[in-house]
């Protein structure tokens, strides 16, 4: 079993070194489960207003919005992500995707 061992490692350096991209995976697929939702309830907030209104709100909610989730909720997981052990990160990135993917079924998503 030793000789697996560094082919084990040279595996979790790598993961480690795509955690970022890891985490905007799951925040991405998160926010497309409840973008929609998110949406449709800024709109009826904001159903009365004239067309401007809306559209700056729906561009703004967009762009500044989900951008700022993604950017600020990605860099705390990954701070905290990277500190667990790899026996437990591996758990958690496995647990998530396997988590949303029961989210998306449930919403009809998949």
């Amino acid at each position: 079993m030793e000789f697996i061992n560094p082919y084990i490692e040279d595996f979790f350096r790598l993961l480690r070194s795509h955690l970022m991209e890891i985490i905007l995976i799951f925040v991405g697929v998160v926010l497309s489960v409840y973008g929609g939702d998110i949406n449709k309830a800024l709109m009826k907030k904001i159903k009365k207003e004239n067309f401007f209104v809306r559209f700056g709100a729906f561009v703004a909610l967009c762009t500044a919005g989900y951008g700022f989730i993604t950017m600020v909720i990605g860099k705390i997981l990954v701070k905290y992500m990277a500190q667990l052990s790899n026996v437990w990160l591996i758990s958690v990135i496995v647990g998530v995707f396997i988590l949303i993917g029961l989210i998306a079924e449930e919403k009809n998503h998949i």
